[in-house]
């Protein structure tokens, strides 16, 4: 409860809880002569009242203080947790829109996943790989050539690296030291355009110690 009166002299307040006379020193009015009083009225005043509720794992009744508790107990809020998790652990089979190979996911695809179409984890790799290729080229405004991959260029260039001279494995990962990679002999940063005649056969270690290096 606040007072607003003119005549600030005449101002007399007194606790609300043990009901002594507060001296006003301005700025807001106090409610409560000290902290214990202060806390007395907090328990009365602002805490909420209980409301009974049904656990939903026991469905046992109880008496909470917090609209959003769902579960009596922590015990009981653990045990539906390890539940769900092993209703999660079904599986599920899938048919790659890519290659059609069977597959299995331990999640149920809807909606927008299902509409775009369901891919293998290979299927998916290549696919981020190929975006993540025409974001580069839009991104440094080259020309995409349309046909353009790895297996193309090294077979045109021996499956030889065009920086060390030295063959190419084509059965490493790409993401090893020695894996295949496609290097701009003019880099894109530097107006280069994703073109074949642009485009070599490089060791991956290679292509990342060349850089954006360009010798005209």
């Amino acid at each position: 409860m606040r007072y607003y009166l003119q005549n600030l002299k005449a101002v007399e307040l007194h606790c609300l809880i043990c009901g002594i006379q507060i001296e006003y020193k301005g700025g807001r009015y106090r409610k409560t002569c000290s902290p214990k009083c202060k806390n007395k009225f907090d328990n009365k005043y602002v805490k909420k009242d209980k409301v009974k509720a049904s656990c939903e794992f026991c469905f046992t009744e109880f008496e909470t203080v917090m609209d959003h508790q769902r579960f009596c107990s922590g015990d009981c809020r653990l045990k539906s947790a390890a539940k769900n998790n092993q209703n999660k652990s079904s599986v599920y089979f899938y048919s790659c829109s890519v290659c059609h190979t069977q597959f299995s996911r331990r999640l149920i695809l809807r909606g927008i996943a299902v509409s775009n179409g369901v891919r293998c984890s290979s299927c998916r790799k290549q696919l981020e790989k190929m975006r993540y290729r025409r974001k580069t080229i839009k991104r440094q405004k080259a020309i995409a050539h349309p046909k353009i991959s790895v297996e193309l260029i090294a077979r045109r260039d021996n499956y030889i690296c065009h920086l060390c001279d030295e063959p190419v494995d084509m059965d490493v990962p790409r993401t090893e030291r020695l894996g295949a990679t496609l290097d701009h002999i003019k880099p894109l940063s530097k107006g280069g355009l994703d073109t074949m005649e642009n485009v070599a056969l490089a060791h991956w270690i290679c292509n990342i110690k060349k850089g954006n290096k360009y010798e005209s």
